[in-house]
């Protein structure tokens, strides 16, 4: 008796416009079984107006639920990343933040026409951007570090005197002297 009382309150669920997903759902048996019991019921055109319509609106729901977790997935993997490179990176002295300045101006720099801005678009660089923009105080620490014409224009030596440190990459060191290179003011 209960299962023909549910066929009967499908049937009229199927007539009022309801899908067979949420007839199921509400009558608690299969999509396969609902659908079998309301086949020969055909709905109007207004009444699939509905169907799709409310279909769309899921579907438009669940991307915008599944766009919200990427975007906090990657969210979570940039705050990640940036805690590791952090970690990696350590504290930086006034010395280290005016060489990685300096770097960052032979490399990336341009000045012309009462303007400066990147010549490259690298994640590093705005990465850059966004650490000094987040923490002023390095700018103010930059600031005053006082910059001083370099004594030593021979790039041979001013290498060897990074290497000596041992603080350094071979490959910091390859870009060091290509950008020093590079420069009218030092010898090679």
């Amino acid at each position: 008796m209960a299962k023909s009382a549910q066929r009967l309150e499908a049937r009229r669920l199927r007539r009022c416009g309801f899908s067979i997903n949420e007839i199921a759902k509400s009558v608690g048996f299969s999509k396969r079984t609902v659908s079998r019991w309301c086949n020969n019921i055909v709905l109007d055109k207004s009444q699939k107006q509905n169907l799709w319509l409310r279909a769309k609106a899921k579907h438009k729901e669940n991307f915008r639920k599944y766009c919200e977790s990427r975007h906090e997935a990657t969210q979570e993997k940039i705050q990640t990343l940036k805690q590791e490179g952090i970690k990696a990176i350590g504290d930086l002295s006034k010395r280290d933040l005016f060489i990685a300045g300096v770097a960052l101006y032979w490399a990336e720099g341009f000045k012309k026409d009462m303007r400066f801005g990147f010549a490259n678009r690298s994640e590093f660089i705005r990465s850059l951007l966004r650490l000094v923009s987040h923490q002023p105080v390095l700018i103010e620490q930059a600031a005053t570090f006082p910059f001083v014409v370099p004594k030593e224009r021979s790039v041979n030596k001013i290498i060897a005197g990074f290497s000596k440190t041992k603080k350094y990459s071979a490959a910091f060191l390859r870009d060091l002297e290509a950008g020093l290179k590079q420069s009218d003011y030092f010898k090679a």
